[in-house]
This record gives C-alpha cells, structure tokens and sequence, in this order.
C-alpha cells in the first residue's frame, strides 16, 4: 500500500488507529478494497480534502500546460479551495445563475 505525507484538515490521528493500520493482515487493505469494489486499484487517505489535492495533483501532472484551472462553486467549504490551490491548480470561482434552474 502507498502512503502519501498530505495532513488531514484539523484531524489528529490516535496512535490506536495508527498502531492498528500496521498489524500484519491489514498490510494490503487497499488492495482488498479495491477488489471488493470491481475496481482496478484503490487509493487510501486521511480526509477527503487530501483525496481531493491526490486527484488535482494527478491530474494536473497529466494535463498539458492549458489545462491547469479548476472550476469550484464560490459557494463551498475551504477544503475544496484549499486542496486547489494546494495542488498548484488555477481556481475559478463560478456563482450559480437563477435562469439555469
């Protein structure tokens, strides 16, 4: 299993937790995620802000140099716009117009 150094946003981890994800049988629980799932492959993390900054980084090494800005809703959490901005992505601010509903 992979390990990625991203902290979580304003979440401490209990050396319980900690000391359960290394006890032998739990090595490759990745792995057996992404199985019971149907998926190919499976990627773990602490939050969903450090999920979101993995995607935006993934995909931002994917991309050409053009395609480096996220549009976000102005209206939402930090975390969207913390991980964005994180992963060296351009953030555009979108407000929602009345007449599309």
């Amino acid at each position: 299993m992979t390990c990625y150094a991203v902290p979580p946003a304003e979440t401490g981890l209990p050396l319980r937790a900690l000391a359960s994800g290394l006890l032998p049988g739990l090595a490759d629980f990745a792995g057996q995620l992404a199985t019971y799932l149907g998926a190919s492959r499976c990627v773990l993390a602490g939050s969903g802000r450090a999920l979101l900054y993995l995607l935006l980084d993934s995909l931002r090494r994917r991309a050409s140099r053009e395609q480096t800005q996220v549009l976000i809703p102005a209206y939402t959490c930090y975390s969207v716009a913390a991980a964005t901005v994180s992963s060296a992505a351009t953030l555009i601010l979108s407000t929602l117009v009345s007449t599309i509903w």
